[in-house]
């Protein structure tokens, strides 16, 4: 729409409302156009009070709500870092419970209510400034001829609408996504002193802004810092069940539409930053465990170095390299890192972290220690930095590297890549591996007593490849990184050798009775080491003839097949070899192809099978796994999930006006990881109604897909969810009409299209029906017939 600097009575066509431009200010007039246009009498209409001209409503409103919306959400309106200081240093067990009541109180401590009542007000007026013709034109009642005249002043109605529907929309993925009030508790009366002290050294913020505004001597930037610390005083006025304007309002001199105005000129000038939910993570683990970083550092370069190699490895962190060191003595991050780790594990080494300084900490018998390097503003400065210091440090071990006793050993540092490869994107998470449900006593149960790998995948209904990375995340911290290794320390290794004679001479009489050659060939060439792309390239097959062969002789993962002959020690050898022979010809690594990201999403959405998309991409399946985490920050399937299955969804329930807007794009601007965004959308169709065959047909998956990713999802199965989503919600506003429960076996078939009985209730409310038994209805009632009516 295009933006008009003021009211121009002589270009209208038809009645318009008009408002004042300061933030605020209630002047609202409805403007008519010039009866005879070449007269400019009262051409521009002005604000009685301000004497500015007025604006169109329908274009001012949505600058007010990008104001607002900037100040509700900004970064700089968590709590502060002195604050947090304080109350980790004096209230180490609050800690936790202070930031998510600081976050339940951060819209209201910034003026939100105020907001509200504001916009209440504008269509208020805008309504009562209307002619009964013009209010008959909105409703439709009129003829199409003056519909058309009209036809401003109803556009001017929807753009309101729309935007008060678009704060309201921040608001609830704020209150239902980005808060957790079951983390809210009582504030200790110390607390609440240390609160009001704090508070009291902020008291003259508004003199002091004042005084320096009235000097014209400060800076944009300097000015945001003092109008933050101003809203959040507040929030912490909030926190402490006081009014966020004081007792008070009118005697504020700077009000909250100042405020409102002084931030739109901070949100043209690109120095407000929406706050996400990784953002509130990040404040529950590195509060104070990490150098500071202000608003101009973004994150970390760090130096890690082995002090009895003198090996070095270079990285970056957003979160603080004290996390980052721990992080890495307990989990390694590549194979070089975890042989010089370990080395100090078999001595029975401690690697306690001692924090020498905020920028220094060293293991407790100096094995290893980190220091910060620098910080960077922003994520191409870190990356650039990256790859700068593992140039003049001589660290990628694919640049500087000998080869002794057939291995690869890194001259000087521990890096497997140059550098700057890590991508900040809203939709980073851990790998999806990370979420799959699998207890460490059973696993390790099921190690000991001998089982294939392919059989306690079984077990768990996951793929293979999920139980190595499981391995890995219980036990990399006691140098067991291989399935071998965790039978070697649970006591299982006798009975899978066992195990494996017995089905090495069983599967070869089975073969040998099958008279099709190319599956004995297939078969010798997995005893042999041979990896997928190797047996493909020897039999001059297709990706689906190599999977349906290996169907054939009783697997489904080529790692499951070769656990199960008892050959992973010839594959890992062949593949180690392969990696030398790679190295000696200077072959590149998968890391530094390039990949058109533009032709890679293209892809996503052309829903291509992968191997189809690695064909066009130019590039091996491995490495195009490897690229969608480099791209997308995500997994492969995240990614086609996020870029194509859930944009179709939502278009399929907007088409079918199941939903009224679109979700996906809040879900994803609220900073929510994949995991986060497949619970929400599974809550939405359930809350919908959506059963598991239809939820198949939705997503096109497998029965047995949905019924493993729904618990995996929820951490419930559909059952339980339908009652948490579906019939719960439903109920609830039952009851808030007023219906009693016998009323409802009544009317509920009616309006909600099930009949509520005794037993659905019950079972919805099974722990309260255990608590108050025959008196659970009236209980309920109460609770939600009053509270929803209030």
């Amino acid at each position: 729409m295009k933006a008009y600097s003021q009211v121009n009575r002589k270009s209208l066509k038809g009645d318009r409302i008009a408002i004042c431009p300061k933030f605020g200010c209630e002047e609202l007039t409805r403007v008519k156009p010039l009866k005879f246009g070449f007269f400019g009498f009262n051409k521009y209409p002005k604000c009685k009070k301000h004497g500015t001209p007025l604006v169109y409503i329908d274009e001012r409103i949505s600058i007010f709500i990008d104001a607002a919306l900037s100040c509700l959400f900004d970064k700089a309106g968590l709590p502060p870092e002195n604050l947090l200081s304080l109350i980790k240093k004096q209230f180490p067990k609050d800690l936790q419970s202070f930031i998510y009541s600081w976050l339940y109180c951060i819209t209201i401590g910034r003026g939100a209510p105020i907001i509200s009542r504001y916009m209440d007000s504008l269509s208020n007026a805008y309504l009562k400034k209307l002619t009964k013709k013009q209010i008959k034109t909105l409703k439709g009642e009129k003829t199409l001829k003056t519909h058309s005249v009209h036809q401003a002043i109803r556009d001017g109605m929807q753009e309101i609408t729309i935007q008060y529907t678009r704060l309201l929309k921040h608001l609830r993925i704020h209150s239902e996504i980005l808060t957790d009030i079951n983390k809210l508790k009582p504030f200790s009366q110390d607390l609440i002193n240390s609160l009001q002290t704090w508070q009291r050294l902020y008291s003259n913020e508004e003199t002091k802004l004042l005084a320096l505004e009235g000097e014209r001597r400060i800076s944009l930037f300097e000015t945001k810092k003092y109008y933050d610390r101003i809203l959040n005083m507040g929030t912490c006025r909030c926190l402490l069940g006081l009014s966020p304007e004081g007792t008070n309002p009118k005697k504020n001199r700077i009000t909250a539409f100042d405020r409102y105005s002084a931030y739109f000129d901070f949100f043209k000038e690109g120095i407000t930053k929406k706050f996400t939910k990784s953002d509130i993570e990040g404040l529950l683990t590195s509060v104070h465990t990490e150098p500071s970083v202000n608003d101009e550092n973004y994150g970390a370069l760090y130096l890690f170095t082995d002090k009895r190699t003198n090996k070095v490895y270079i990285g970056q962190t957003i979160r603080g390299i004290f996390i980052r060191f721990a992080e890495h003595l307990r989990d390694p991050c590549n194979q070089y890192l975890r042989k010089a780790i370990k080395y100090y594990i078999e001595k029975d080494n401690n690697l306690r972290i001692t924090k020498v300084s905020e920028s220094f900490a060293r293991t407790e018998n100096d094995e290893f220690t980190i220091k910060l390097i620098s910080y960077a503003s922003n994520q191409d400065e870190l990356n650039k930095m990256e790859i700068e210091e593992i140039k003049k440090r001589k660290s990628c071990v694919l640049d500087y590297f000998a080869i002794k006793d057939n291995e690869i050993v890194p001259l000087y540092g521990y890096n497997v890549t140059r550098g700057g490869t890590h991508r900040s994107l809203t939709l980073s998470d851990k790998n999806a591996v990370v979420f799959s449900f699998i207890q460490e006593g059973e696993l390790k149960n099921l190690i000991g007593r001998g089982l294939f790998i392919s059989e306690i995948a079984m077990e768990f209904r996951v793929p293979d490849q999920i139980i190595y990375s499981k391995i890995q995340e219980f036990w990399a911290k006691f140098g067991i990184y291989s399935i071998d290794d965790a039978r070697n320390h649970f006591g299982g290794i006798k009975i899978y050798n066992s195990r494996v004679r017995h089905f090495v001479l069983r599967t070869k009489s089975e073969i040998d009775t099958i008279e099709h050659k190319y599956l004995v060939r297939f078969e010798k060439l997995i005893k042999e080491g041979f990896s997928t792309s190797e047996i493909k390239m020897e039999m001059e097959i297709d990706h689906a003839t190599l999977y349906a062969m290996l169907k054939s002789i009783g697997f489904n993962t080529f790692t499951g097949a070769r656990d199960a002959f008892g050959v992973n020690d010839i594959y890992n050898e062949r593949m180690s070899e392969k990696r030398i022979k790679n190295a000696r010809k200077g072959k590149t690594h998968s890391q530094w192809i390039e990949v058109d990201e533009s032709l890679f999403i293209k892809l996503i959405h052309q829903q291509l099978h992968y191997t189809d998309m690695a064909s066009r991409l130019k590039i091996g399946e491995r490495t195009l796994y490897e690229k969608s985490y480099e791209v997308f920050g995500i997994s492969l399937p995240e990614a086609n999930r996020i870029y194509w299955l859930y944009p179709e969804v939502e278009k399929i329930l907007l088409n079918k006006k199941e939903i009224d807007e679109s979700l996906l794009q809040d879900w994803v601007n609220a900073g929510l990881s994949v995991k986060e965004i497949d619970q929400e959308m599974l809550k939405l169709l359930i809350g919908l109604g959506y059963d598991k065959k239809e939820i198949e047909t939705l997503f096109e998956w497998d029965h047995f897909h949905v019924t493993r990713w729904i618990p995996e999802t929820l951490n419930m199965d559909f059952y339980r969810a339908r009652d948490e989503y579906w019939w719960k919600p439903r109920i609830i506003w039952l009851f808030s009409q007023g219906y009693s429960a016998r009323q409802m076996r009544v009317v509920s078939k009616e309006l909600i299209g099930r009949y509520v009985t005794h037993d659905v209730i019950v079972r919805i409310w099974a722990e309260e029906y255990a608590k108050y038994g025959s008196k659970l209805h009236r209980y309920l009632f109460n609770l939600y017939g009053s509270n929803f009516r209030r």
